[in-house]
Order: C-alpha cells, then structure tokens, then sequence
C-alpha cells in the first residue's frame, strides 16, 4: 500500500506540475532536442524513417512513436502519459531505501523522489531520461536482491543494462565496473563465509556471473547493432557520432561548462540540404555540423566508422596536447556535479517557476540542500561495519555516473541519474542524524557529522569555479521562436525587454548568439515597430549574420529611416557579399535607396548596372526597366545644380 501511495503521489504532483505548465509555449512547440525526438518519433511513427544508423539511443524515440500511433502526434497528450511512466522511479526508490536501509529510508526515499523538482520537472519532458532513469533504478533494485546465486537474475541485470544503453548510452560505462565488482564481491562473500569449498571456486563464481551480465546486456543491445550493420554496412554499436560529442565536450576550445559546436560555418556546405533531409538529423544541429566538420577536414564526406576515428583522434590528440586543461576541466566538472545551479540546455528550469506555482514551491527544496546530505549519507553508509546486502553494487554504480560524468558538461539534464541514485542515500542520511540527535547525545558521534555536514552545504552552494550565470542568452530565441508558433506575442515583448537589456550591457551583449538578430528584427519590422527593428537589424549587419537579400533590403530601408547612414552602409555592404556578384532586385533597390537617401553617386550607378543586368536576364519584366530609368534620373540630377522644379519620387519605393 505505501507504494500505491507513492505512486499516486508522484503522479498527482507530476500532473498537477503539467496542468500548470502547459500553457509555456516550449510545451506546445518542442526545440532543440525535445523538438529532434519529436520530429523523428513522427517519422518513426509514420513509416518515413530512413534506413540509416541511429544518431542517438532509439529506445525513447520508438515509446514516443508507439505513443503517436496509438493517440496521434500530440506532443502534449504524450507528455502526460510519460509522467505515469516516470512515476515507477519514486517507488523503485522506495523499495532501494527500504532494502537497503530498512522501511523509515524506503518511504523517505520515495517521498523524495515523488516531489523532488527537477525530477519533476523532467519527467514531463520529451526526452530519454526519464525512461532511462526507471531503468537504471530497476537494474539498481534487482542487483542489490541478486546475490542469492541464481544465474537468471544475473542474466536480468544484463538484459536491464542492455534496455538502458539502448535508451541512453552512459550505463555502459558502469559495465566494466559491475563485471570487476561482481568478481570481487563473490571472493569476499565466499572468505566471510569460510569456505572450505575448491580453491578457486569463489572466482569461477564471479566469473560466472559477469559472464551472464554481459549476455543478458548483448542480447539487449544486438537488434539495435545488428539493424546499424545492415543499414550502414559497418559497426555502429548503439547511435553513430558518439565520439564526436566526446569532442565536442573535451577540446581546446571547452570552457568545462558546454559542449561546443565545430568552430566552422556550416551554413554554405553542399552537404547540409541532404543531412536536413534526413528526419534522424533535422533537428540535430550539432551532428549536423559534426558531420560537416570532418567532411571539411577529410576531403569527403566520412563514413561511421572513419567519422568516428576522426573524432576519437581529435580528443587523444587534445588529451596529450593538452593535459593540464583536461584534468584541470574533469575536476572543475566534478565540483560543478555537487552544485545546487541547475544549468540549463534545452530549456531553463528557472523561467519555469513563473508558471508553475506548485514547481515554484517544490524548488525550495533544491539540490543544494539535499546533495551534502545526500553525500553524508553515502559517507555513513560505506563506513558501516555491516553493509547491507547488495550496497556494493549501489554505490559502485553511483559513483560510476558520478566520475563517467565528467567527461562530459554537467547539465541538469545529464544530472538527472546522480539525482535519483543520491536520494536514497539522503534519506539514510536525514535518517541517521536524527538517531544519533536521540537522547541520550553522544556529542563524539554528532560533531563530526555535523561538521561534515555544514561543510558540505557551503561547498554544495557556493559559486564554485563561476559556474553560474550559465549564459544560455540562445534559450531565449528559442523560446520567442515557441512564442511566434503559438501566437503568444505577450510574452515576445517580455523577452525582448531581456534581450535588450543583455544587448545594452557591455559586458553580456557577445553572449547574445548573432542568429537571433534575424527572427527579432523580421517580428518587429512586420509588426511596424521600427525603431526595436532598427535596432536587431544593426545587430544583425555588425554580427555578419546571413540573412536573405530582402531582409537585408528592409534593414537598409530601416537604419536610413532614423539617419543611421554609416549602419545602413554596413548594411548594404553585407547584402552585397552575400549576392556575391549576381544581380538582384533587392540589392538594386537597397542602392538606390541609400543613393536618393545619401547622394551617393556611386551607389546610384551600381543600382542602375543590377537594374540593366536583371532587365537583360529578365526583358520580360517591365520593373527591372522603370527602376534603371528612375535611377538614370536622379544620376542626370546629381549632375547638374539642384532646380526649383519640383521632386521625383524615392527609386525603388
């Protein structure tokens, strides 16, 4: 009955979580990756996915699909039966405390679970990890009960971990570790209990066993591999281009905190129409560009398994190039790991408390509170002189996607697993403090805790190595891009006042990413707002971002509107490289434009030579002809002394 009670709870608070939230325009129009599972589960779905490796785990991709096939491509509708799914987690926490510890840490652990925030937060996401996280703690639950020796239920550790890696890959990094574990709790098992048995059994026991966890984790894992070889014609174990998010979080470029796209502009590649076309690599812009990258550098466009040396070469070659920056970077991210920041990616968790109240009030208790207790718990736990059954294996696997975890940005996406396998040691740990504050005190067994304790909140909570701001300012775009989709044009004006606000000081402005000038100055131009216009066309033009001729024609017309002349010079100059040379209409118009606004003699005659190269392309259209004539115009007026007769009208108007 109390896991009843968990599960509803979870449930509810999951629910009521979503009931508020649904009305975030991020949750009616998926980005970044929530908007590549979306997209692919769709083709998926549909019977349109290409015969192609996996670019990621496509364990959640196909429960999104099935998902859409059963109830139709509704992103919402599939968020809320994801929270029933991710509502398992808070009662497999309950049976792990109780296990390990005994029934007061099992419902602790399960009351964490339920209403922890951004374990909440992310079981309404349209992302892997909280089918993985469900997985990882079944595999937790059934290996603390596995050491009765049936061979079945090694077996059933394997085929979990298998399930996980196939949902999201960084379990098999506890694999090697496991088969180690496994060996060498057999041998300590059979000397506590004296065996008198064969020398060398208790090794060919835990032999035994890993052998079977590493059958159960292929048998799990071989449809994915098999289908990769038949598809591709080479090895790709799980989802291609691992390396090379290994890469692009370890190079010299990283700053420990994000992972970093190829320094390379991939916008002009011949290859990128096709990658786009290929539903698996739509919506995944960093694959995009990895892909280009080594193409850019090999001279062709690489296979799987070439693609995947490249990269793994890149970071070798980082490492020993640079080992100081490396350590120096694992052990900044092993600090960041026991922060209280969340530090976003796809979306800010703390934008979300403004609309959500129940998140709002949920996030008191946050990970700065629950991490030093968490990690005194797992301290007094590992000093126990009994250690419960199946512990070993526990806090092998928690330390496992601890330090696994500082290859790579710690997000609080990717802290998601830490989090789970933490709470029932934060239980044990509550739990424990409160016995050794029972009368009578023993002040020997609770100073030291104490202390520990408090040390660890101060370092859990401070600002270690600047790890916040995270400077995510690109989250903001996406979220106006949400907002335009659905309509939400108040909350547009709300974040531009931040974008703006960002722009105007110095020192945050180059976190604001250049391709969102474009968008921002397209809204307010079509809106009539000129003068918030002007202001992301300049930025657009000083950033060099691409934009298409005709953008770059309205953002001429704009900054010359408010006498901007040396802006809109800029301007015209950018929509003049980007035509490179070809004759164009709007280039014409921009020209002319700035010619009659300026009298610039110059610009007038090369408006009239794209005018008379479109007239002869295009003998056809009358435009071309009337504007190279109203151009010839004003050239003959800016030859002779200005007249009392009277004006002619703006060329290209």
């Amino acid at each position: 009955m109390v896991a009843v009670a968990i599960y509803v709870l979870a449930v509810a608070v999951r629910l009521g979580f979503l009931q508020e939230a649904q009305h975030n325009p991020l949750y009616q129009c998926p980005t970044i990756d929530e908007r590549f599972h979306d997209t692919t589960a769709r083709a998926i779905a549909n019977g349109t996915a290409p015969a192609t490796p996996y670019f990621r785990a496509p364990a959640h991709l196909y429960f999104l699909a099935a998902i859409y096939k059963l109830i139709g491509p509704d992103s919402l509708r599939a968020r809320y039966i994801q929270v029933f799914v991710a509502a398992l987690a808070p009662v497999l926490l309950f049976l792990i405390g109780g296990r390990l510890f005994g029934p007061a840490v099992g419902v602790l652990s399960g009351l964490l679970g339920a209403v922890f925030w951004t374990l909440v937060f992310f079981s309404t996401e349209l992302l892997d990890v909280s089918l993985a996280c469900v997985l990882y703690l079944l595999l937790a639950y059934v290996l603390i009960q596995a050491d009765d020796g049936r061979w079945w239920k090694w077996l059933v550790c394997g085929g979990l971990m298998g399930l996980g890696a196939i949902t999201r890959p960084n379990i098999l990094a506890f694999a090697p570790v496991l088969a180690v574990v496994v060996v060498w709790a057999a041998r300590k098992r059979a000397r506590s209990e004296s065996s008198t048995g064969v020398r060398g059994r208790p090794l060919r026991t835990g032999l035994s066993r890993a052998v079977h966890l590493a059958a159960g984790c292929i048998l799990a894992i071989a449809p994915v591999t098999l289908r990769n070889i038949v598809v591709a014609g080479e090895p790709v174990l799980i989802a291609a281009w691992g390396s090379g998010a290994f890469w692009a979080s370890n190079n010299p470029d990283t700053d420990a905190k994000q992972m970093l796209r190829p320094s390379l502009d991939t916008t002009d590649s011949p290859l990128l129409p096709e990658l786009q076309k290929n539903p698996w690599l739509r919506s995944a812009e960093l694959s995009q560009s990895l892909i280009i990258y080594a193409a850019e550098h090999l001279g062709h466009e690489p296979g799987y398994r070439e693609g995947e040396a490249f990269y793994a070469g890149l970071a070798m070659r980082y490492i020993r190039e640079h080992p100081g920056k490396f350590a120096s970077d694992l052990f900044k991210r092993f600090c960041y790991t026991f922060n209280a920041f969340e530090f976003p990616f796809n979306k800010d968790l703390y934008d979300f408390l403004a609309f959500s109240r129940l998140l709002t009030v949920l996030s008191w208790l946050h990970f700065g509170v629950v991490c030093p207790v968490g990690v005194l718990g797992l301290l007094l736990a590992i000093g126990r002189r009994t250690a419960p059954p199946g512990l070993v294996y526990y806090v092998a696997m928690l330390l496992t996607f601890v330090l696994s975890g500082t290859l790579f940005p710690v997000i609080s996406r990717y802290r998601v697993p830490i989090v789970y396998l933490l709470m029932p040691m934060v239980a044990f740990g509550a739990v424990e403090l409160v016995r050794r504050f029972a009368p009578p005190i023993r002040w020997r067994r609770v100073w030291p805790p104490v202390g520990l304790l408090a040390g660890l909140a101060v370092f859990c909570n401070v600002n270690v190595f600047g790890f916040r701001p995270a400077h995510c300012e690109y989250l903001l775009f996406h979220f106006i891009g949400a907002c335009l989709a659905v309509d939400r044009h108040d909350l547009i004006a709300e974040t531009s006042d931040k974008i703006e606000a960002i722009l105007n000081d110095p020192a945050q402005a180059h976190h604001v990413p250049a391709k969102g000038m474009l968008p921002m100055f397209e809204y307010f131009h079509d809106r009539g707002d000129f003068a918030r216009a002007a202001r992301y066309g300049w930025e657009m033009v000083r950033r060099q971002e691409r934009a298409p001729p005709r953008t770059l024609d309205a953002v001429v017309k704009v900054l010359l509107h408010f006498g901007q002349r040396a802006q809109a010079r800029h301007a015209l100059d950018l929509l003049e490289r980007n035509t490179a040379g070809q004759p164009n209409l709007h280039l014409a118009q921009a020209l002319a434009r700035y010619g009659h606004a300026c009298g610039d003699r110059s610009a007038y005659v090369r408006a009239a030579e794209q005018y008379a190269a479109l007239s002869r392309r295009h003998p056809e259209e009358d435009r071309y002809r009337r504007g190279l004539t109203a151009v010839k115009r004003h050239l003959a007026r800016l030859d002779v002394p200005p007249s009392s007769g009277p004006s002619v009208s703006q060329p290209g108007s």
